[in-house]
């Protein structure tokens, strides 16, 4: 598996957190509670002269699991399931598909992946999640857009098309 490393020398005269965000933070007027960002990876407190290191990989994953709450009052995300993908990718002329996973939903609160197929139907730079492979144990393409997923810029794509609307 490819890494980045990325070495922050702190020489800021004292200690110091740093954050690895995946996308620039949008932060407006003041700030009151819980901060929700786009962080990665955060650092210990690093002292002047010190290192903070941050090594990213390049594996992808598809995650099943759940959340309760709400995103803006501390809501708890719960990972019940992950499955190694690839994204679908462009070398040149030749185009590889993306991973694809089956999505099965039980009691509509208890969800499944199976190990994934690679190639799949996934697109260039998405991997493909079919809710609708194992019925009656489906998400319905209504319940995708009252939760409005995928979400926009998702390197996700669901086929919701098969099912019961």
């Amino acid at each position: 598996m490819a890494s980045y490393k990325i070495t922050i020398r702190n020489q800021t005269g004292g200690s110091q957190f740093y954050s690895f965000f995946s996308d620039r933070p949008s932060v407006s007027g003041g700030v009151t509670g819980d901060l929700w960002s786009n962080v990665m990876k955060a650092s210990p407190s690093t002292p002047n002269g010190g290192n903070a290191t941050f090594e990213v990989g390049t594996k992808y994953y598809a995650i099943v699991g759940s959340f309760d709450g709400d995103a803006h009052h501390g809501g708890k995300v719960s990972v019940n399931k992950t499955v190694e993908i690839k994204l679908g990718a462009k070398n040149g002329p030749h185009i590889t598909p993306g991973s694809s996973v089956n999505l099965t939903v039980t009691d509509k609160n208890s969800g499944d992946l199976s190990a994934a197929t690679t190639p799949g139907q996934g697109k260039i730079g998405n991997f493909f999640v079919d809710t609708a492979a194992n019925p009656p144990n489906t998400f319905t393409f209504q319940e995708a857009k009252n939760s409005k997923l995928p979400q926009e810029n998702s390197p996700l794509e669901l086929n919701t098309s098969d099912c019961m609307a």
